[in-house]
């Protein structure tokens, strides 16, 4: 009985200690596609910061040298938004930003957060590319594709429709389209409504507690066992990487669930 307790203990201490482990996970993906470049383009997905200007992220960024950082929303959160925190957070975007060049959108905790006119301005300052329903050439070493985002239309109304189309899009079908957009959750829709080649998304955190190896429990929409929680999907010819996240609703804790950055490498796909 002595020695089943002790077991017992340490099976659950080492439950509790993965439960709310905060070591930031990279996750690799290689996406392929006969619309790009023979030189391959690794890109960086961070999503849902919530104000946690974790440093574990820049370490990331110095470490695996992304040519490209995408920002899918919720940088800040407007129930935990100090001077403070704030200041943190533009400190760590502006040593990102000298990383690699940094496209983002805005997620409903930025939009609805008090400081979002200034988050807005002191981000262009830095020299970050937002992307409100409108496109970009990314060009490198020879290599261009499309690169776009779509506001989110929600955040200030119930409304789910999307006024823009696809000719926000910058060139022809024979272009790589990638499109940042922050709430995963739309994602068959974005897809359906604009086809882009590769959608970037993030807000559903991984469905916020975890059951292990298996799935996500709950989506900040409060529905069970959301579709899009977190890793790469396809719906017709649109691949969607779901990141999980890095940060947290205060009051909602992960579980099972540590913050992750995404690390895509994007391949020509050869074909005989």
């Amino acid at each position: 009985m002595k020695y089943f307790l002790l077991f017992s203990a340490a099976v659950f201490l080492l439950s509790a200690i993965s439960a709310f482990d905060k070591k930031l996970r990279i996750r690799r993906f290689t996406i392929k596609s006969r619309k790009l470049s023979d030189i391959p383009i690794k890109i960086m997905v961070i999503s849902d910061m919530h104000m946690r200007a974790d440093r574990q992220i820049l370490a990331a960024v110095k470490s695996e040298k992304p040519d490209i950082i995408a920002l899918c929303g919720d940088v800040l959160d407007e129930r935990q938004s100090t001077d403070k925190k704030y200041e943190k957070m533009i400190g760590l975007l502006r040593e990102l930003k000298s990383c690699a060049p940094i496209y983002s959108v805005c997620g409903n905790h930025d939009l609805r957060a008090d400081c979002c006119e200034k988050y807005m301005s002191d981000i262009e300052k830095i020299g970050i590319v937002t992307l409100e329903n409108r496109a970009e050439y990314y060009i490198k070493n020879g290599v261009s594709f499309c690169i776009s985002g779509i506001a989110d239309p929600m955040t200030r109304s119930r409304d789910k429709s999307f006024s823009v189309d696809d000719s926000i899009f910058i060139g022809g079908n024979s272009d790589y389209k990638l499109m940042l957009y922050h709430r995963a959750t739309f994602s068959d829709k974005i897809a359906a409504t604009f086809k882009p080649d590769l959608l970037l998304t993030g807000h559903v955190h991984g469905g916020q507690w975890r059951i292990p190896f298996w799935r996500g429990i709950l989506s900040p929409e409060r529905s069970f066992f959301p579709k899009y929680e977190g890793g790469m999907y396809r719906e017709n010819e649109t691949q969607i990487a779901v990141c999980r996240g890095s940060g947290s609703a205060p009051f909602l804790p992960r579980i099972f669930n540590p913050p992750e950055v995404m690390l895509l490498t994007l391949e020509k796909e050869n074909t005989k």
